[in-house]
């Protein structure tokens, strides 16, 4: 800021004629000839004026009331500053492209990303694209399961459906390749126990015996208990059949939940020799 210089008549006495300030930093007012007051502007006019030529220091004072800035060089309010700021720039490790939205580089992933997680269970990029949704979908081809099971499968009802294990004949006992030889005595030869489920199941018998010398006795009988209550028996074979082989057709019977078909020898060989092979199978 600066002044006007101003003179004064006689030798060291006289009357201020004017005050004047050089430029609008200054404010004079009052009277000028008289009790003339000089103040400084605002500090935008002095800022105006008279720009900043280097830093200054604060003295670790705040400056307050201080509007939000609008603009890149604006000083910004304390409230305009988030608490947490997100990440902005080039995505890294697993990921690729740009922040906010970066990619997950599928051939980062160490295993392929399930489905539970978001992912589609692939790990490779084309097979990723045709991967069938977790809900809906159809299948555009064949489905290798990598010897893993489907499990919690519903019982199909139609010819297209996949069937439950449940419905589906298996083997569940038998005697082996060896057979089970008769024996001077009775006893069971092989059995099996539904589950207890509530449900009916179905238990299928298929046998064969060799006689090698004629017997006497060894009869053999194929029975369990029935939802009803009873326990009927069938007679497989009679016993006191002579040398050779003998087949006999697959007999199938309804077992209750939890009741248990049983091929057994029901009397015994007391001459003779036989040999019996025989499968349950069921469901």
């Amino acid at each position: 800021m600066a002044f006007y210089p101003f003179t004064s008549t006689g030798s060291g006495t006289g009357t201020v004629t004017s005050v004047a300030a050089a430029d609008t930093s200054i404010v004079i007012g009052g009277t000028p000839t008289v009790a003339p007051t000089v103040a400084t502007g605002t500090l935008d006019v002095i800022a105006t004026d008279h720009p900043p030529a280097a830093n200054w220091s604060n003295n670790s004072k705040k400056i307050t009331s201080l509007a939000n800035g609008s603009a890149a060089q604006d000083a910004a309010a304390f409230g305009q500053i988030p608490a947490n700021l997100p990440p902005s720039g080039s995505a890294g490790g697993d990921l690729g492209s740009t922040y906010p939205n970066p990619t997950v580089l599928a051939t980062h992933l160490s295993a392929a990303l399930p489905l539970n997680q978001g992912g589609t269970g692939q790990t490779a990029t084309p097979a990723a694209f045709t991967a069938l949704a977790a809900s809906g979908g159809t299948m555009g081809g064949a489905l290798a399961m990598g010897s893993s099971k489907i499990t919690g499968l519903a019982n199909g009802t139609v010819a297209t459906d996949a069937a439950a294990f449940g419905q589906i004949l298996s083997k569940v006992a038998d005697t082996g390749a060896s057979g089970y030889t008769l024996v001077n005595g009775t006893g069971n030869i092989i059995t099996w126990t539904a589950p207890n489920d509530g449900n009916l199941h179905t238990a299928v018998l298929v046998v064969s015996w060799e006689v090698s010398s004629s017997e006497t006795g060894g009869q053999m009988t194929w029975g369990t208990t029935m939802p009803g209550g009873h326990s009927p028996t069938l007679s497989v074979s009679a016993g006191g059949q002579g040398a050779g082989g003998y087949l006999l057709a697959a007999e199938g019977m309804a077992v209750a939940p939890n009741a248990t078909a049983t091929f057994r020898q029901a009397s015994a060989l007391s001459g003779g020799a036989a040999i019996a092979y025989a499968q349950i199978w069921a469901a």
